[in-house]
């Protein structure tokens, strides 16, 4: 079978998502689509869920400008997400209702915790919905003092 993933978000030609998805694919054996689709207003963005909530998208990523959005569209929202204030994955579960998650988390934790183990200080440069993560993941390190510039 098939499957249509997206990613969602404005602007998002420049992005490689579809190359590298499609590589995945094609190295697991699977015939999967993933699409590019610009959203440039909220109107868009709640078709787009609506979309995935009717099982015409098996799954979607969500970035700029959309994270937070995303979240509020879900109809149930996993701590990842929930906890952070910010969506990047949304999933159409059995029932058909999407789910919100946030993988940037945990992904950070490994990869900041691999630089340094229990950073003191630490400045994040951005404030948009990545940044939240970030700031979760130092958290869970154990930084003391973090900044946030944007």
């Amino acid at each position: 079978m098939t499957l249509r993933f997206v990613l969602l978000g404005h602007p998002v030609a420049h992005s490689l998502s579809p190359a590298i998805h499609g590589a995945a694919y094609e190295a697991l054996g699977f015939s999967h689509r993933y699409e590019l689709l610009d959203i440039p207003d909220e109107a868009a963005l709640a078709r787009a869920v609506a979309a995935l909530r009717a099982g015409e998208v098996a799954g979607a990523n969500v970035t700029v400008p959309w994270k937070r959005e995303a979240l509020a569209l879900a109809d149930r929202r996993e701590p990842t997400a929930g906890d952070v204030g910010a969506a990047n994955v949304l999933v159409r579960d059995a029932s058909g209702a999407v789910v919100a998650h946030n993988t940037d988390v945990m992904a950070l934790v490994e990869e900041l915790g691999a630089l340094a183990r229990a950073p003191e200080r630490v400045l994040v440069l951005g404030a948009g919905g990545a940044s939240v993560a970030a700031v979760a993941a130092l958290r869970m390190l154990g930084a003391r003092s973090i900044g946030i510039s944007a």
